[in-house]
């Protein structure tokens, strides 16, 4: 999150291109595992997805398009809650740290977040229904085309 440069200070760090993929390498490799093999998968922390995507819709209805991204890493946190790992929380909280840097790239929030509301309920309602493989699948593709919109939002390069 901060870089250290010789004689000058610490900085803020500002993603590029190769540190949006690697963050969505990781995230790839986490979210639908705990989506789908998750040991904590249970009525408690289904519910926290819910309340993730009405979090979302509420912020969206304000037209709070920083709310629904707040709300969407809520959402994010609550899939990998699915694990039952204090260490896999920690290291969401610093990716999701690092994405909200990202996200200072994107021209349009609300033209980022709007799609995934309705991914977010697409989700949550396969959880809801025991559906663990679908669901992991639909974190899979939502994962894939968040990266690729953030990459476009990039300079090429």
């Amino acid at each position: 999150m901060l870089v250290r440069e010789a004689h000058r200070g610490v900085f803020v760090a500002q993603p590029d291109r190769d540190a949006v993929r690697d963050v969505y390498r990781a995230r790839r490799l986490v979210e639908p595992a705990a989506v789908r093999l998750g040991e904590a998968f249970d009525d408690e922390r289904v519910g926290a997805v819910r309340a993730a995507v009405d979090e979302g819709r509420r912020a969206a209805g304000t037209g709070d398009w920083a709310g629904v991204g707040s709300a969407n890493q809520h959402f994010h946190r609550a899939l990998v809650a699915l694990a039952g790992s204090p260490r896999l929380d920690q290291q969401m909280a610093l990716l999701l740290a690092e994405m909200r840097l990202v996200f200072h790239r994107v021209p349009d929030v609300r033209e980022f977040f709007e799609p995934y509301l309705g991914r977010n309920d697409v989700i949550c309602g396969l959880l809801e229904d025991g559906d663990r493989e679908r669901a992991a699948g639909e974190v899979t593709e939502y994962l894939a085309a968040a990266e690729a919109q953030l990459l476009a939002a990039y300079d090429p390069g």
